[in-house]
Formats: structure tokens, sequence, C-alpha cells
């Protein structure tokens, strides 16, 4: 019985060994198929992704930065250079203690500790000081700590400080342009980045291997400013933004028929090595982003319209009213009280009624029409970031009392270089120019290649009206005109003052202040340069004519000299030129090579070929002003050159300009039309009420 017993306990133990031993075995195949499911997961559907992330704690791919290329003036003086820097950076996870270790950095240079530390808590890399002198980091190299490491960088540097700082501009940190023409070239002078692979082995240090691509460094850019000329600007300015006691002032000098930038000076000025330490008002081009009521500068558009639409001649009298007219109900007051003018005294002495009264006989949809020819409410098209287009309304916009207060140049925003490309444009008989800053830019063998810009844009206005349109210009600085202070001795001058007031907290001029301006050029027949001077709120004087004027004389005189102009006087015989603004081995950007700009020249009839060839230089561009389609035929087909002839009637406009030097594939676009009468007939010299 016992023994029955002890069988049937060992036949259930036995069974209880199998049943555990088969569950065990379950389970070994449940674990081995979760593993093997897994590992299918792991190896096979999400592959990619593991791969991708061996590969990216494994390898990494450093960005070696290229050198900024330098940026020159027109003769080769450098303004922006790259000089090679040491930047510290820390990998925490090597620091026996990254507070210690960045507290004795922090000993020899000075950082910003508390946020480091923080950083280093969750970081793999930080840098802890960027673009420091060698002497400096040799310094923090004797301390020997550990995770701390040094690396070369291309810093920029600005050998003359705040020279042309407006139009360099900087960059960032990153090297990165920010302003000026560091911004905008930056895709050409930043350079091409180069890639260099590295490995990581166990314990995080790094293995280099041969580097995939080198670094490009950055084209060379040449500009068309001159060191001098925009040192000379930048002296006179802050000595008279001084004197006034001035908010802020700005000078522009532009080459009136290619539209080259030789000086643009802002005051206040900045220094863009340190520019965080500057306001970013400071940093602000306002010589081409600030707009302000253009107030007796645009007068000359006014009288644009009048003598092209055959409205007024310049002998026509006008009742000035002693200084005051109504406008629908607004009184508008002259500087000075003046009676009878005639519309060329009105220019030259610059009588807000006079003017008003030639707006009014214009009309509204004509001086809109003249003012946006002449490149206002639209941008010049300056390769300078930033730029404002000004304002100009549609005349369905305006008031009853806008034709009175736009004639004299209030209702409107122009910036100053609208305002000068609009005095260059009769200066050089009736072409808006482009203006620029890049003359040059290097090519991938280093070579300066010169830039191509759009060629100046013939106004519609007929020649006529800019040759007594000059004369305008030219009696403003006159004895008896408003721009007398502007003249300088053995030179004639050009130009229009501007007296404009300023909308004030209260919404009036009446708390406003002023802006003073003069914008011309010199010498009157044959410029070498136009220039706009402008003084925002001077608390001595505010007339242009005693404000801005004598700036425009003291920067001109010393550019003369620069340039080495010969005054007037010394020109007897009309065969002698002035010479010209720029020496020979730097040609106009518009040109194509060995070509240089000339000044206006006269309406003139040519007999027989006119295209000279000269053996030194090549075929020489003539006046062709009033010749007929079949003349003009004739003498381009004898020297083989393409040329464009477009209406009707005897050449009034011409492209190139009278005296250029033309390359071969040189596109000559002559304007043929109807040369009305401008100047006063018999019985149009009633007075004008």
């Amino acid at each position: 019985m016992s023994r029955i017993r002890y069988q049937k306990s060992q036949r259930g133990s036995a069974g209880l060994l199998r049943t555990r031993f088969q569950f065990a075995l379950l389970l070994c195949f449940i674990w081995t198929c979760v593993i093997l499911l897994k590992l299918f997961y792991i190896q096979v559907i999400r592959h990619d992704y593991y791969v991708t992330r061996a590969n990216k704690q494994r390898n990494a791919v450093i960005t070696l930065y290229p050198e900024r290329g330098p940026i020159i003036d027109r003769k080769g003086r450098p303004l922006a250079i790259s000089v090679q820097m040491v930047s510290i950076y820390g990998v925490p996870e090597e620091m026996k203690d990254p507070s210690t270790t960045l507290t004795a950095v922090n000993s020899v240079v000075p950082v910003e500790l508390k946020e480091l530390i923080k950083a280093a808590s969750h970081r793999s890399f930080v840098w802890i000081a960027r673009k420091i002198p060698q002497q400096t980091a040799d310094k923090v190299k004797l301390l020997n700590l550990s995770g701390i490491y040094f690396t070369q960088e291309s810093r920029r540097f600005y050998p003359n400080k705040d020279l042309a700082a407006h139009i360099i501009g900087f960059v960032g940190m990153d090297n990165k342009g920010l302003s000026g023409v560091e911004h905008q070239y930056d895709s050409v002078v930043c350079g091409v980045p180069g890639k260099l692979p590295v490995l990581r082995d166990a314990k995080k240090r790094l293995l280099l291997s041969n580097p995939h691509s080198l670094p490009t460094a950055g084209r060379t850019v040449q500009l068309t400013i001159d060191a001098a000329i925009q040192h000379i600007a930048e002296v006179e300015l802050k000595s008279v933004v001084d004197e006034q006691r001035a908010e802020s002032g700005a000078v522009i000098i532009m080459n009136p028929y290619t539209g080259e930038i030789l000086a643009l000076a802002n005051e206040p000025a900045f220094n863009p090595n340190v520019y965080q330490e500057y306001a970013p008002s400071r940093w602000k081009n306002r010589a081409l982003q600030d707009y302000y009521e253009p107030g007796s500068t645009f007068k000359p558009v006014v009288a644009a319209a009048a003598l092209d639409r055959n409205l007024v001649a310049p002998d026509d009298v006008f009742d000035c009213q002693y200084g005051s007219i109504s406008v629908s109900g607004h009184i508008m007051k002259d500087h000075k009280p003046f009676g009878n003018l005639t519309f060329r005294q009105i220019i030259q002495k610059s009588s807000n009624v006079g003017t008003i009264k030639v707006g009014m006989i214009v009309g509204p949809q004509s001086l809109f029409e003249y003012a946006s020819a002449f490149g206002f409410g639209k941008k010049t098209g300056i390769d300078l970031p930033g730029e404002a287009p000004g304002m100009l309304r549609h005349p369905d916009k305006w008031s009853a009392i806008s034709i009175g207060a736009i004639s004299i140049g209030q209702e409107l925003g122009v910036t100053p270089i609208q305002v000068l490309r609009m005095m260059s444009s009769i200066s050089n008989g009736g072409f808006l120019p482009i203006p620029h800053t890049v003359a040059k830019i290097s090519d991938s063998t280093g070579s300066l290649r010169q830039t191509v810009f759009p060629q100046p844009q013939a106004l519609p206005v007929k020649h006529e009206t800019i040759t007594v349109l000059r004369t305008f210009v030219e009696s403003v600085v006159d004895e008896g005109g408003s721009g007398l202070a502007a003249v300088i001795p053995g030179y004639s001058a050009a130009g229009k003052t501007g007296t404009a007031q300023v909308i004030g907290p209260s919404g009036s001029y009446s708390d406003g202040g002023y802006i003073a301006s003069f914008v011309g050029y010199v010498p009157a027949q044959k410029p070498a340069f136009a220039m706009i001077a402008l003084i925002r709120g001077p608390k001595k004087e505010h007339y242009g004519g005693r404000v801005a004027a004598p700036l425009f004389r003291k920067i001109g005189q010393q550019v003369l000299k620069y340039l080495d102009i010969p005054p007037d006087q010394e020109q007897n015989n009309p065969a002698i030129q002035v010479a010209s603004a720029f020496p020979r081995e730097s040609k106009a950007t518009v040109f194509p090579e060995g070509m240089e700009p000339v000044a206006y020249a006269p309406p003139e009839r040519h007999h027989g070929p006119v295209i000279t060839d000269d053996k030194a230089s090549g075929l020489v561009m003539p006046s062709l002003y009033g010749l007929t389609a079949g003349e003009i035929v004739k003498i381009f087909s004898r020297v083989n050159k393409p040329f464009r002839l477009l209406g009707t009637g005897t050449v009034v406009k011409q492209w190139p300009f009278p005296g250029t030097l033309l390359s071969q594939d040189d596109l000559c676009i002559i304007t043929l039309g109807t040369a009305g009468e401008i100047l006063a007939q018999p019985g149009q010299n009633a007075v004008r009420k």
C-alpha cells in the first residue's frame, strides 16, 4: 500500500517537473521570439535610422570658413581686410570641473561666466571667447586646462575706422555681412566654405582625415569711392554739424555722367570695428534711407515742366506779391518779399510765390509726370541695402492746396540721392544716371574685372529744355542768387538751395525745425562732379544758402584741387576741355573697358564725317544734335558702328555722350524729335498776376 502511494507520488513529481520544464521552454521560446523580432525591427525595419544615428556619433564634418575678400577704394587703398584671430572653445565632458575650468579662463579673458557654466551643464560644445588676440590666447594656454581648445578664425578689420562706414558696412561674429557693401555683396566677398570630415573614437577624440574641399577665399571688391575725397567730405561735414549744433548731416559726391559715387558721408558716423558699441540708429545710411520734404531743391522740376510744355518762357514776368499768396484759403509765404520777377529770377532767388504760380500753370497731372520722370517716388537703384523710394502721391490724392505745396517741395518725400540724381541729369544733358558704389570685382584668377551697370535713362524732356534749365541753376550761384555762398573762386558752378521745414510734434511746421540743403555741380559747363550737402536741424542758421552752400564750397574747393581740375579762366581756347575727374586707370563702370566719360557738349551742326578715329584710343562719339535721320545713317555706315534710331525729326538726344570713346560693340541710341521753341517770343514777357 505504501509502495503504491510512493509510486504515485513519484509519478506526480515527475509530471510537475515536466510541466515546469515545458513552461520554461515556452518562456525561452517566447523570449527568443521577442529578441528575434526586436533584432528584425532594429536591423531590418529601422536599419537606416540606426545607421544614420551611428554615423552621426562617429562621423562629423567641420566647416572650414573662408577668408572674406578685401574691399578697396578706386585707387586700391584698403578699406576692409581680414585678419587671423584665435577663438577658444570647450568640451565640458573633458573638463574635470567645468565651473572651475571656466572660472580660470575668465581670470584671463572676461566671459559671461554664469551663462557659460549653465551651457556647459547640458552641451557637449561651448564657445568661450571668439576672435581674440594671439597674446591673450597664449596666456590661456599657459593654464594648461583640460577640455579647453583653440582654433584660428578670420575677423573683419577696418583700418580707417569710421571712414566710409555707412558705405562699407560691417559683418557679424559669424562673418556674415550685416550692412552696406558687406551685406549687398556678401555672396561675392564671403567666399566658399570648405568641408573637413572627422572620426571620433570611443573616448570622443577627433581623428582628422583629408578635407573633401578646401575653403575658397572671397573675391576682392573695388569701390568707386575715393578715400581721399571721402575723408574731405566727412571732415567738413562734421565741422558744420558741430558748428550748427545740428542733429545730423549728409554729403554725397557723384560722377554725374556715370553715377559713380565718389564719396558718401553721414554724420554722426560710427566705427564698424566696434559697431556693437553704437546705437543701431547710428548704423543707418540716412543719405539713402531717410526721406524728407526737399523744399526749394525741387523747384527745377517745376521749371522743367513749364519750359518743356512751352507754358512759360524764361523772361516771362510774374508778380510775386511781396512774399505772400493764398492757395485755397491757405497762406504761403516767401523767405523775403519780392515784387515782379522773371521766371529765371524766380528760380535764381528761390521765390515760393513765383514758383507756386508757375506750378499752377503746369497743373497737377503734368507736375506729377515730370517729378516721376526725374526719378522721384521710386528707388534710384543704388547698390546698397535699405534704399527708400520716397513718396510721390498721385494727383488723385492731392488736396486743394497740394499744387502749391508740392511746387515748393512740400507734401512729397525724397532722399538726398534722389535730389542729387535729378541735378546730375540737368548737368549731363538729360540722362538719369544709376548711382553705384562698386567699380570692379575680381574673377577666379584674382584679376579685377569691370562691373556692368544699366546705362543712364534718357529723360522725356527736350534738349532745349535742359539747356535753358542749366542757365537757370547757373544763375542761382551768380550775383544775386540764393546760392552765392557756394561759389568756388576760379570756377563756375550751378545748383539750387533748399530750406525745408520739418513737421514737428504738433503736426505742423511751427515746431519742427529745418533741413538746409544745397545740390549742384562744378564746373558749370563741364562738370567734374555733382554734390548734395544736407544738414538736419541746424540751430544757428537754417537757410540752405547760409548753411549748406558754404559746405558745398569748402568740400568742392578741396576736391577740385585733389582732382587737379583747372579753373575755368584757364580755358580760353574752346578746344581745351576740363581734365577728367577720374584717373586713366579708373574707367567709368557703365562703359566697356577703355572708355571714359566727358562732359556735355552744346548742340551744333556737323558736316561730313563726324565720328573721328583717335589712333590712341579708338572712335570718338560726336555731338549729333540737330542732324536728320539720313545724315545719321551716312555717318554710322562709314565707320560700321551699330546704332538705333528712335522717333522722327532731328536729333534731340543721344547715347553715349558727345566725346565718349567708343568700344567695338557699343550700341549708339539716337532719339529724334521736334525741337520746340522755348525762349521768350515777342509779347510773352507780360506781367502775370
